[in-house]
């Protein structure tokens, strides 16, 4: 019984043993050196506006489904004339709106495409949300905040609209201004009682800071700005309506 030649991995076509040079052995079969090369080829990855393959892979760009370089993609949104390439057009995970992975206000993340506000107000609230836990573990000399702080805090992000910066910001006036001690077993429970008293304190640092700043000096209005006296704990003026 003649021997079974093992066939290339690639063409399916038989490999001559007799010629070593021919082909290339692997753990996963038998290649041919010809079918190699050509995988290799198609396998390169070029760009989607010049068509040209990449030297570095720091001009390399991820847009969607696209490649691109980055010095193309910077001419694209230059140009006054868009040259035409196809690409699928994806939804903010933020906003649930359209948006285009070549348009210049928009960021890809490998796993999704966002528009840069929307990406950069993610961004800030994960920052909120770390320095919010930070202050609490530190206000309640705990390592981390329980599972029933973390409860609360989503509990009033998701019902209530307090914004991580707010929570914040209402903790510093109950502990720096009203001068509330921490207590075992409230939690975070204190802040819906706080929230609005918080508000109306910097709403109303804000307003005598704006009068201070403005003077009338012969019917014209002239600015001045002022220098407060150092306080110990102080408090930042904030509007909480806005975080």
């Amino acid at each position: 019984m003649a021997n079974v030649l093992p066939k290339c991995k690639i063409c399916k076509e038989e490999i001559n043993k007799k010629d070593q040079s021919s082909f290339i052995k692997k753990s996963s079969g038998y290649f041919h050196v010809a079918c190699e090369s050509e995988k290799g080829v198609k396998n390169k990855k070029t760009c989607s506006f010049c068509n040209k393959e990449f030297g570095s892979e720091k001009d390399i760009v991820k847009r969607g489904s696209l490649t691109v370089h980055q010095s193309c993609l910077e001419q694209y949104h230059q140009s006054s004339e868009k040259v035409e390439v196809k690409v699928r057009v994806r939804t903010c995970p933020r906003c649930k709106e359209k948006v285009n992975p070549l348009d210049v206000d928009a960021l890809d993340t490998g796993t999704a495409t966002y528009h840069k506000t929307c990406y950069e107000s993610i961004q800030r609230q994960k920052k909120n949300r770390e320095e919010l836990l930070d202050y609490i573990s530190l206000k309640y000399n705990v390592e981390f905040p329980t599972g029933f702080m973390l409860r609360q805090i989503t509990d009033y992000h998701n019902k209530r609209g307090y914004s991580y910066k707010a929570m914040l910001v209402t903790l510093k006036y109950m502990f720096d201004v009203e001068k509330v001690p921490a207590k075992e077993g409230v939690g975070l429970g204190l802040i819906p009682f706080y929230f609005e008293k918080a508000k109306s304190y910097h709403q109303k640092l804000r307003k005598a800071g704006n009068s201070a700043n403005n003077v009338t000096i012969n019917n014209k209005t002239v600015k001045i700005k002022a220098v407060a006296p150092v306080k110990a704990n102080r408090v930042s003026r904030y509007d909480l309506s806005s975080m």
